[in-house]
Formats: structure tokens, C-alpha cells, sequence
């Protein structure tokens, strides 16, 4: 298998190595306590253990400052994983699309179904991600930030995060296949965002459903929304498609 995960320590104070002679003596629920200030690191690993550690870890939500792919080169997609633990640690992932795809979801699987994500972020090729479609859900991801690059498929990605979960989104489309901008917006994660940033040049319309959902959202009174585009439609045109508003 070419998946690798490799963490990177921030401080010199771990719990990594150290060992609990007594930790199968403990009933479940101090169990869990434990679990409470635990790294990545050591719930993955803890995870691995035996069938109780891995219901225990499956049951218990953990934050992350962030999930980022990076890239895609060489046949391999690689990104990092920023740790929001006591223990402050980083890790990086590296796998082929090819051969570690199985291995891949059942571990993001675990990363999404079980942490609370501060932000998501890709900056891969327009389909690099959409194998995230693929994973198992039992409880809807809880993702605040999404930024970097979308495709039409991971919609259906959005579709299985939780209910007003998301309070930013910037994303970027390049693919020359129109974009479904409405099929986006009624996403149920969505119904909170009240800052958004779009970038591509194949969008169906020029920023309408983002302002409709935006005002809709009811947001503060003084915030504003920026719309740029780089066409031959006039501000006239905008408006002309907001009849139902008064600007």
C-alpha cells in the first residue's frame, strides 16, 4: 500500500509512546474520558487495536483545525491534517488514486463522520475529490469552512454534511461544463452562509442564487456582497433578473 500517513510532532510533551498497562482494566466510560484530549495520532492508532477501541473511538466526536489536499502529481493525491488537540499535532497523507482508493475512503470516512472541521480545503483538479462521495455515512459531516476547488459531483458530498453546519464558502470552478449553482444552493448545510466567494467561468447565471440565498439568510444589517464578473452582461442585466426585489 502507498498510504501513508505521517505525523509530525509541534511539542515536545506527547502521549505517543508512553504506555497504560491498566487501560484494559477501565471500564468504558473512563474510556472515553481518556479519549477526550487525545491527538490523531493516537486515536487512529488506538483505533487499530481491537474491536472495542474501535466502537469507542467511532462514538466519540474530536475537533480538527483542518483538512487540506494540496495536490495532485505523479499519480498521487497528498494533503495535511492540522490536529485541534491539547497535543498540537500535524499530519500529511499521500495515496494513489489507483491502487489506495479503498484504504483512502474508509479513512476519511472515519475523519468526517467523526470530527468537528474547522475548515476543508482543496486546491487538487476539479474531480480529484469526487471519491469522497463514495463513503459510508452514518452521522452527517459538521464542516464550518469549505475553500478551494468544486466540482458538479461533490455536491452530493454537501448534501451529507449537517443542517446550517457551514458559515463560509469560497470555491473555485474551472471545468468548461456549466456549473449547477441552483442544485448547490439547496443544499441543507448551506442555509447558515454568509459569506460566500465564487470564482469560474462556467456558471449558469451571474451570481443570482448566491444573492437570493444570501438575502434570504436575513444577514447583519451593514454586511455587504460582491459580485464581479468578466463578460458582456451590464449591472442591468443583474438586476433584471431580481425583479422580485427592490434595489
Amino acid at each position: 500500500m502507498n498510504f501513508d500517513l505521517r505525523f509530525e510532532k509541534k511539542e515536545s510533551s506527547s502521549v505517543f509512546y508512553r504506555q497504560f498497562e491498566k487501560w484494559n482494566c477501565l471500564p468504558e466510560e473512563l474510556k472515553l474520558e481518556c479519549m477526550k484530549p487525545m491527538d490523531l495520532k493516537t486515536r487512529f492508532c488506538l483505533r487499530r487495536t481491537s474491536k472495542t477501541e474501535h466502537r469507542l473511538v467511532n462514538s466519540q466526536r474530536f475537533d480538527l483545525c483542518s483538512i487540506d489536499f494540496d495536490e495532485e502529481s505523479d499519480g498521487f493525491i497528498r494533503g495535511s491534517i492540522t490536529d485541534k488537540s491539547y497535543h498540537n499535532t500535524s499530519s500529511r497523507f499521500r495515496f494513489r488514486r489507483s491502487e489506495d482508493m479503498a484504504r483512502a475512503i474508509s479513512f476519511f470516512s472515519f475523519l468526517f463522520q467523526n470530527a468537528n472541521i474547522n475548515c476543508f480545503g482543496n486546491n487538487c483538479d476539479v474531480n480529484a475529490l469526487d471519491f469522497l462521495t463514495c463513503m459510508n455515512v452514518t452521522s452527517p459531516y459538521r464542516i464550518k469552512t469549505f475553500m478551494g476547488t468544486i466540482s458538479p459531483k461533490l455536491i452530493q458530498f454537501f448534501e451529507k454534511c449537517a443542517d446550517n453546519s457551514f458559515n463560509q464558502i469560497s470555491f473555485v470552478y474551472g471545468d468548461k461544463k456549466p456549473f449547477p449553482v441552483k442544485d448547490l444552493i439547496q443544499c441543507k448545510c448551506l442555509d447558515s452562509v454568509k459569506k460566500w466567494r465564487m470564482g469560474g467561468r462556467n456558471a449558469p447565471d451571474l451570481g443570482h442564487e448566491i444573492v437570493r440565498k444570501w438575502i434570504e439568510i436575513d444577514v447583519d444589517i451593514g454586511s455587504s456582497q460582491g459580485i464581479q464578473h468578466y463578460g458582456t452582461e451590464t449591472v442591468d442585466d443583474f438586476v433584471s433578473e431580481l425583479t422580485d426585489y427592490e434595489m
